[in-house]
C-alpha cells in the first residue's frame, strides 16, 4: 500500500513537469527530492524513473529558454 502511495506521489510530480506547469514546477522538484530523500534505494534500477522525471524536467527548461 505505501509502494502504492509513492508511485501515486511519483505519477503526479512526472505527469505536472511533463505539462511544465511552471507554477508547480518549484513545488514539484521539492517534493520529488523529499521523495527521493526519504527513499531507501536497493538498486540502481530503482532510481530510473527519477532520472527520467528530472530528464525531461531539464529537457524542458531547456526548450523554454530556446
Amino acid at each position: 500500500m505505501f509502494l502504492n502511495k509513492k508511485l501515486d506521489m511519483l505519477s503526479s510530480i512526472q505527469s505536472s513537469i511533463q505539462n511544465f506547469q511552471t507554477k508547480d514546477i518549484d513545488k514539484d522538484i521539492i517534493e520529488l527530492s523529499e521523495l527521493i530523500n526519504n527513499t531507501q534505494f536497493t538498486s540502481y534500477e530503482q532510481l530510473n524513473p527519477y532520472i527520467r522525471i528530472i530528464t525531461n524536467y531539464e529537457n524542458s527548461l531547456k526548450k523554454l529558454n530556446s
